[in-house]
C-alpha cells in the first residue's frame, strides 16, 4: 500500500508457485521428501530470481481426507478452504492474539489481516495443535 509493506504474505502460494512444494487439502505446503513437515519463510527482494520446476499433479491422494476428519475444530472443509482464524483461535498460544480473540468489537473496525500484522504472528508459527501434520500420510515417510 503506498509502496509500502502491509498484510499477511501468502508464502504457501509463492512456495508453490517456486516450485518448492505443492498445496494439500488442509492449506499447507507439501513435497515428496518432506510431506507437510516444511516451515516457510520469505525474503522481500527485487533481484530477479529463477523459479525451480513446479510439482505436477496433485500431492494429496484424492480419496484421503485425514486430515479433514481430524480437525478437532472443523476449520478445513472438503474443499479445501481452511478458515485460518478457527485454526488460530484454537491452536495459538500468543497471549495477546488470545485476548483479541476474546473480545470480539475488533471485527468492526479491523480486517482479521490487520489483526495479524498487529499481534506479529503468521498463520503457521504459532500453533500448538498440529492434529492435520501428525494424521497425513504424507509424514509417514
Amino acid at each position: 500500500m503506498n509502496r509500502e509493506f502491509w498484510g499477511l504474505m501468502p508464502l504457501v502460494y509463492w512456495a508453490e508457485q517456486a516450485g518448492l512444494g505443492k498445496l494439500t487439502k488442509c492449506g499447507l505446503l507439501a513435497n515428496p521428501t518432506y510431506g507437510t513437515r516444511i516451515l516457510l519463510g520469505g525474503v522481500v527482494t527485487t533481484m530477479q530470481l529463477e523459479p525451480s520446476e513446479k510439482l505436477s499433479g496433485k500431492i494429496c491422494p484424492p480419496d484421503c481426507f485425514e486430515c479433514i476428519d481430524v480437525c478437532p475444530v472443523k476449520a478445513i472443509e472438503k474443499t479445501g478452504k481452511v478458515n485460518h482464524s478457527t485454526c488460530m483461535s484454537y491452536a495459538n498460544f500468543n497471549p495477546l492474539l488470545s485476548h483479541l480473540r476474546g473480545d470480539q468489537s475488533w471485527k468492526e473496525k479491523f480486517s482479521f489481516e490487520t489483526l495479524m500484522n498487529t499481534v506479529g504472528v503468521d498463520d503457521h508459527s504459532c500453533y500448538s495443535c498440529f492434529e492435520c501434520l501428525k494424521a497425513c500420510p504424507l509424514n509417514k515417510k
